[in-house]
């Protein structure tokens, strides 16, 4: 466990010097609660001031005309690829994150190589010249004579479809973390959570005091995900008020002061019917 304590310190590392961007501060405060959490289990102590190299996709973007996300996806996909094998549950509230940021509005991915005769036109700045030594002249150039007609996103920005694809793929992805929730008896059999709402299809949805629910302690609350949950959604509970799925809900009810709750109740034995 010490090799992965390390890992998650230098992951942390590694993003500090963007620690001013919110999306960026989310994954640190995850990446914390985890290291916290494993010194805590393990008694191990990690205070390595090391860092990862993280790669820039892209070389060049301004987020003063467009609302780019290049920063965000980059260290996005830097963070995924060092914990996501290993450390799954603290991916997913930064995986929310993202994809909260990246929806309702349009987001850029800013991209630019001057070696693509489509992103430059006829533009006497660069006309003859490597475009590598007039970026800012040729940006200011085009600003300067087309602004009143709008700025043309495929010259220096450009909705990235690749971004579009990655989004609706990470959404996929946390569904099917929930449609992944199963039970398992002593004997190896499963039920899982479409088992469960199937059997209650017909059952009514009922106001539940939270006081008296039965909660498991061990159940990591993740902040992000209980910002986010639906209190009016109804939770699921097993006979004697066992919590089966909502902790999120519940937790977020109690933080809004809440006495109650709605909720479906399995009356039967859950591996049963």
């Amino acid at each position: 466990m010490n090799k992965e304590l390390k890992m998650l310190c230098k992951v942390r590392n590694t993003l500090l010097p963007n620690k001013s961007d919110s999306f960026i501060q989310t994954m640190i405060s995850n990446l914390d609660s985890k290291i916290l959490s494993i010194q805590k289990e393990t008694g191990l102590v990690e205070d390595t001031s090391d860092t990862y190299k993280m790669r820039q996709k892209t070389t060049e973007y301004d987020q003063s005309d467009r609302d780019c996300v290049n920063l965000q996806v980059d260290s996005y996909d830097f963070v995924r690829g060092k914990i996501r094998k290993k450390f799954p549950e603290t991916l997913r509230p930064m995986t929310e994150a993202l994809v909260k940021i990246c929806r309702g509005c349009d987001k850029y991915l800013a991209t630019v190589d001057p070696s693509e005769s489509d992103y430059w036109y006829d533009c006497h700045c660069v006309a003859g010249e490597n475009p590598y030594d007039n970026l800012e002249n040729c940006r200011a150039h085009w600003m300067r004579e087309n602004r009143e007609d709008g700025f043309d996103a495929s010259y220096w920005w450009r909705r990235e479809p690749t971004l579009d694809r990655k989004i609706n793929r990470l959404k996929k992805e946390l569904a099917k973390c929930w449609e992944n929730t199963h039970w398992i008896d002593t004997d190896g059999s499963k039920v899982t959570i479409q088992d469960v709402l199937w059997r209650l299809k017909d059952e009514p949805i009922i106001s539940v005091e939270i006081s008296t629910i039965c909660r498991s302690n061990k159940v990591l609350i993740e902040t992000n995900r209980k910002d986010q949950a639906d209190t009016t959604k109804f939770i699921l509970l097993h006979k004697s008020l066992v919590l089966l799925d909502g902790y999120h809900r519940v937790a977020k009810a109690l933080e809004m002061g809440a006495t109650h709750i709605p909720a479906k109740i399995l009356k039967t034995d859950i591996f049963s019917g």
